[in-house]
């Protein structure tokens, strides 16, 4: 869907409200890293002059953005969330659920956001309230881990082994930092694992897998040239070698945007998969700890209405 949110009237029919005329609420986690009142005051501010209807809440425990976005009486045009990619799958898991879906929106927060990095969403509070008054929605689509839905991506090997590990009070301090500092620490202590790939009458043996929506990681690293998180299937990248120095090689070939080409990675596009490993290894979804192996990835059959400038 795309254009301004649409309002049924008191007969059921479909009516395209003035932009300004926009019910928004933002949710904002405070203890996100990067959290700015600055910046949300600024929004709220540019909003309500142009006429909009906005309540900013901000989040007092665990759990609570999936509990508002799942409350039957939620009656708003946008959600807004301001936080990191884990806040933003806690809201879009509620609003899948629902039957009438509020559009969903992003304030970049958090160490990453690679959600936001997909959709192309500015940082300035200028843009954001822009977005957020006149942006058009777009199809957000996902996977499935398990049957838990991922928006960015699913992976297990190494990288869910750092993000089982890192402490989230050194996560908030020192942002991406800590993620470096916990991998630098972890690569040369950790017990490597064997992971068994089937997808689609292939078996394949690898080191890392990541089961990607979108070709970003990290941020604005990309895994991969094409993808989008606004697009149904799935990519998998498998990585063939973990040992410290083949890590290292990945790390400089993703900052470089030449990951794909490394003769030992391969890129299969794939609707389901399953991952098992020879002993029971860590797995993350969307910068979360999710669980261990093995794993079932499969492609989600639902959309979300989602703002985006991509």
């Amino acid at each position: 869907m795309t254009g301004p949110l649409p309002t049924p009237d008191v007969q059921g029919r479909t009516q395209t409200p003035p932009e300004f005329t926009r019910r928004i609420l933002i949710l904002a986690n405070p203890t996100a890293s990067h959290f700015k009142t600055q910046t949300l005051s600024e929004i709220v501010t540019r909003l309500e002059a142009i006429g909009s209807k906005v309540e900013l809440r901000l989040t007092r425990h665990v759990g609570e953005i999936a509990e508002t976005c799942a409350h039957p009486e939620l009656d708003v045009d946008i959600v807004a969330v301001a936080g990191g990619d884990g806040s933003i799958n806690e809201a879009a898991q509620a609003l899948q659920e629902r039957a009438f879906k509020p559009a969903l929106a992003i304030i970049p927060f958090g160490t990453a956001n690679v959600l936001a990095s997909e959709l192309n969403i500015p940082s300035n509070p200028k843009d954001l309230a822009h977005l957020l008054a006149t942006g058009k929605t777009r199809k957000l689509h996902h996977g499935l881990a398990n049957g838990r839905p991922f928006y960015i991506m699913a992976s297990t090997g190494f990288d869910a082994e750092v993000v089982h590990l890192l402490p989230l009070r050194l996560k908030r301090k020192l942002g991406k930092l800590a993620y470096i500092n916990t991998a630098l620490r972890l690569a040369w202590t950790r017990r490597r694992c064997i992971f068994r790939v089937k997808t689609e009458g292939e078996m394949i043996e690898c080191r890392m897998v990541i089961a990607a929506n979108g070709k970003h990681y990290g941020g604005r690293y990309g895994l991969f040239q094409e993808g989008s998180v606004l697009e149904d299937g799935l990519t998998l990248v498998l990585l063939a070698k973990d040992n410290p120095v083949a890590l290292m090689r990945y790390g400089i070939r993703l900052w470089m945007g030449t990951l794909h080409r490394a003769k030992d990675v391969q890129i299969l596009q794939t609707k389901q998969a399953y991952i098992e490993s020879y002993k029971p290894a860590a797995v993350q979804i969307d910068g979360e700890p999710y669980g261990g192996t093995p794993l079932e990835i499969t492609v989600g059959r639902t959309t979300l209405p989602i703002l985006a400038t991509a």
